[in-house]
């Protein structure tokens, strides 16, 4: 089959859940014999053709059709939640020879875009619900719109036109990463096929041997204390600064390391100046992005106490299967994904949302409990290696690709010419 991927961004420098997915799963697909390839914008990258991860990959000029935007609110739009528009990647769709199946990895006016040249070519599509769509909660969505305060949105005819409101209930089938998602897509587009997948991880890779010497926390750290994810509000490192200050007191020697790109350049200057202001600042650290597997993030893993995920919103939660295949216990917020991943206190410990005291209390515990944290490391390793080797995820998707692409199709010639022309 040939197989192309249409996602926001993809850039190496710039990586997150959606890119892992799609490296991991198209490395995969490409090994079996399929022809796996991906088109998105050039935000935070270059336009042109690249290889990335084995995958052959071209991005494309885009732009943002609001008017008195400025280079900030741009640049915070590349980052996160930007309803971008490219028409190169358009006009690629409509002439690059027809693929079986088309995956879209985004939603918005990309997406629209990708609905209307999969509809005048006949080609299916489907859309993966990577940040969610339906359980997002309203703090989070007003977040991705403040970079639009004070602009003029000249993008929504292109939006009808393009038919973006119509993504999901014209797809093929709809992927969603929790259970709650998928209900709450289910009872939104009825008649539209929903299913509930998982994610997956490279065992072998994140079981690899490393050095020691590679960790980034200090030797003499303790208790190590690691969160992986980009710098946003929706990740929650925020609250991870009063939790250091209350536990500085009885663990002089505690290290907190966020390890993630800045998606909000100010909310990383917040939590710079909230660690000051607290007085933690020489025992908290942002190390910035690091590449997926590098001996770097795997040896924090390994070093680390325990993993902190106090995400206020997680469709999925791939850092958690990080943690679990290298045997780091799990402490995360209880939402989205991650109540389906770790279930009650089974393979990790869940904390209520806006409850910092009880993250504290829980971490205490399991930093005074030898057993419960020997406990959840041996779950973990268990679940991950039961239900997340990617080779499971890419069998279930490539038998859904095949169904799909073996679907008839109407072909509309005459929107194929007009856009094309």
């Amino acid at each position: 089959m040939k197989i192309v991927n249409v996602c926001r961004r993809f850039d190496p420098a710039h990586w997150g859940g959606t890119e892992t997915v799609v490296a991991e799963t198209g490395a995969r697909l490409a090994s079996r014999g399929h022809e796996v390839s991906v088109l998105a914008s050039a935000a935070l990258g270059a336009p042109g053709q690249v290889e990335v991860a084995g995958l052959a990959v071209e991005r494309f000029r885009y732009d943002y059709p609001y008017l008195g935007l400025s280079a900030r609110a741009r640049a915070a739009l590349d980052n996160a939640g930007g309803n971008l528009v490219s028409w190169p990647l358009l006009r690629r769709l409509l002439t690059m020879p027809r693929p079986d199946v088309v995956h879209l990895h985004t939603a918005g006016r990309l997406g629209g875009m990708v609905r209307m040249a999969c509809r005048a070519r006949g080609i299916p599509y489907l859309v993966s619900l990577h940040g969610g769509r339906f359980t997002i909660p309203p703090q989070q969505a007003a977040i991705f719109s403040e970079p639009l305060r004070g602009t003029i949105d000249l993008g929504k005819p292109l939006g009808a036109f393009f038919g973006a409101r119509r993504v999901l209930a014209d797809a093929a089938a709809v992927l969603a990463f929790s259970r709650a998602e998928a209900d709450a897509c289910r009872e939104a587009l009825p008649g539209t096929r929903v299913v509930h997948m998982a994610h997956g991880l490279d065992l072998a890779r994140w079981r690899a041997p490393v050095s020691a010497e590679a960790s980034p926390f200090r030797a003499d750290a303790f208790p190590k204390l690691l969160c992986v994810g980009r710098i946003d509000p929706q990740k929650g490192q925020d609250s991870l600064i009063p939790l250091v200050a209350g536990l500085r007191r009885d663990y002089p020697q505690l290290q907190l390391l966020m390890i993630g790109s800045p998606t909000q350049a100010s909310f990383a200057e917040q939590l710079s100046a909230q660690a000051r202001e607290a007085g933690v600042a020489d025992c908290v650290e942002q190390l910035g992005g690091l590449s997926p597997g590098s001996d770097t993030l795997r040896a924090a893993y390994r070093d680390a106490s325990a993993l902190l995920v106090p995400s206020r919103h997680e469709p999925f939660g791939i850092v958690a299967l990080e943690g679990w295949a290298s045997e780091v216990p799990v402490i995360a917020s209880r939402t989205g994904g991650l109540i389906d991943l770790i279930g009650e206190d089974e393979a990790g410990l869940l904390v209520p949302l806006h409850r910092p005291e009880l993250l504290a209390q829980r971490l205490r515990e399991l930093l005074e409990r030898p057993a419960l944290a020997a406990s959840l490391r041996k779950e973990g390793a268990a679940r991950v290696a039961a239900r997340h080797d990617w080779a499971r995820v890419v069998d279930s998707l490539a038998e859904l690709y095949a169904e799909l692409s073996a679907r008839p199709s109407g072909r509309n010639s005459a929107w194929r010419r007009a856009l094309s022309a």
